[in-house]
């Protein structure tokens, strides 16, 4: 693999990390959202590279995802053996005195459970549009996911990146949900974040010190397009951390 990463410079090996024990491991596993990413990849040693998903030899550990409470707004039945029931949701979290659609969950039920939202989804539909059920807004869930990102393309204006059902909520109700503007400014304290990570490299990088000399000399222009773009793209980032303490349900769980 090293061989091959020499020969194309676009493929990067990734550091092989080692741990005397698990708690070492966990952590390696802590400092993965510092670094973005989701988390380590466990190997056996004498395993070799093959493709496709491989059991046994790999373990893929990823982090812990983020967690809000949202709030069931839509429904539609599901596909294949679950086709005659309600296993496709929409979830809604506050914004100001309206519900705002943001996050789309397929999993995450058990089969009781599935009855049970099922039924309650046919006694309490307000509206139908086509497959879709709109329905009471009483059913308080708590999702978990990777991520967050700016979109224009959703109402909500945010994307969520692997949402999934965590629990039932039944000790909560709608006034306990969590707002657009939580979710926002989570997006906001990342941006912070990264622009000063990216200044910062862009300070260091501006003023190379050359050490023949002992004069500073700017870096090369090159350099600069790639930081450039760095900064550009970090306005845009997916949010990996929160800043927000207990202000974001369910990190406090």
């Amino acid at each position: 693999l090293r061989g091959c990463a020499g020969a194309w410079p676009q493929l990067q090996v990734a550091p092989r990390l080692s741990a005397g024990d698990w708690e070492a491991c966990l952590q390696l596993r802590q400092s993965c959202r510092e670094q973005r990413v989701e988390g380590l990849m466990l190997k056996h040693v004498d395993a070799v590279y093959e493709t496709g998903r491989v059991v046994g030899a790999w373990w893929k550990w990823k982090i812990e995802p983020f967690h809000c409470d949202a709030v069931l707004l839509y429904a539609q039945r599901g596909h294949g053996r679950r086709a005659g029931k309600y296993t496709e949701f929409t979830f809604g979290v506050r914004s100001g005195d309206t519900l705002v659609p943001f996050a789309k969950a397929y999993s995450g039920l058990t089969n009781a459970e599935i009855e049970e939202v099922d039924r309650f989804i046919r006694d309490n539909t307000l509206e139908r549009f086509g497959p879709v059920s709109s329905v009471r807004a009483e059913l308080v869930f708590e999702l978990a996911f990777e991520g967050l990102q700016l979109s224009p393309r959703h109402k909500s204006g945010i994307a969520v990146r692997f949402p999934r059902i965590s629990r039932w909520r039944r000790d909560k109700t709608v006034a306990d949900i969590d707002s657009l503007e939580t979710l926002r400014e989570l997006i906001r304290s990342r941006q912070v974040a990264d622009k000063a990570d990216v200044s910062g490299m862009e300070e260091a990088a501006g003023s190379a010190e050359d050490l023949s000399t002992g004069s500073v000399v700017p870096a090369a222009g090159p350099r600069r397009g790639r930081q450039r773009k760095q900064s550009k793209s970090a306005e845009q980032a997916a949010i990996e951390e929160p800043k927000l303490g207990g202000l974001f349900a369910g990190l406090d769980d």
